[in-house]
């Protein structure tokens, strides 16, 4: 098959979902497209759309958590948001690149991208099927106006939630989050620890954030430290933060 995945850079979630689906497709001989949906607006819509939500959440996430709130109180399956429309914006040029390449399958680990491919469908404009992917471990605002053909949810937990949200039940799957073949692959416990330079019998504490590197990860870690024995240590893993890193080594680089 000729696969389109389209993601959004809005945090690396979504693209590592979108790249593990893809690795596990071109190992089975299909043909894939990775494809971030902004930059059918250029290169600047891309920039913005991925800068501000970035900037939000690591910035202003009191404003961030508002716009949640608030996003929740307005989405509904019976209606659409500002966000479904906005996204719209995009549904000609989507519509003339799927076209142009005649895929056969498209799939999306994002939100925005399944609004639009959602625009064309309800246009008459898709007959390709969309596979969604969820990569977030709740129904976040918006998911119930998408409609797509398959839902992949991370768990079979969260099936209630989404059915009470408005999704159909007969289209959703609790596959689990996709993640890289690399993840699968059993290494020797002390190879890692001579890998990541950690004595072979020590206690570890793994401190992660994700791609953005978000929250009180310093005062998380000061505190860790603070109870540390004599053979614990802490690893933290910044993602893009590079303002996180500088201050974790600032404040503990000199911590054996």
């Amino acid at each position: 098959m000729k696969i389109l995945i389209l993601s959004c850079n809005t945090g690396e979630g979504h693209n590592s979902a979108g790249k593990a689906v893809m690795e596990a497709a071109l190992l089975r001989g299909h043909e894939v497209e990775f494809m971030d949906l902004m930059l059918l607006g250029g290169k600047t819509v891309s920039h913005m759309v991925g800068g501000a939500y970035i900037s939000i959440v690591r910035h202003i996430p009191a404003f961030f958590s508002l716009l949640y709130k608030v996003g929740g109180l307005i989405s509904s399956s019976t209606r659409k948001s500002p966000v479904y429309y906005a996204n719209s914006l995009l549904a000609g040029r989507l519509d003339r690149y799927i076209k142009e390449h005649s895929f056969d399958l498209i799939l999306t680990p994002h939100l925005y991208a399944a609004e639009v491919l959602t625009c064309l469908k309800h246009r008459g404009l898709l007959s390709v099927p969309v596979i969604a992917i969820g990569t977030d471990y709740t129904c976040i605002p918006f998911w119930e106006e998408t409609d797509c053909d398959c839902y992949i949810v991370p768990q079979k937990d969260l099936l209630g939630e989404l059915i009470h949200k408005g999704l159909p039940k007969k289209q959703l799957f609790p596959l689990g989050i996709p993640v890289k073949q690399a993840f699968s692959t059993q290494k020797k416990r002390s190879l890692a620890r001579k890998l990541c330079r950690l004595p072979s019998d020590a206690h570890v504490y793994l401190v992660m954030s994700g791609s953005m590197g978000f929250g009180k990860v310093n005062l998380l870690v000061a505190e860790l430290i603070r109870k540390l024995e004599a053979d614990e240590y802490v690893v933290v893993i910044c993602g893009n933060n590079r303002r996180l890193r500088q201050i974790l080594q600032t404040t503990f680089g000199k911590n054996p």
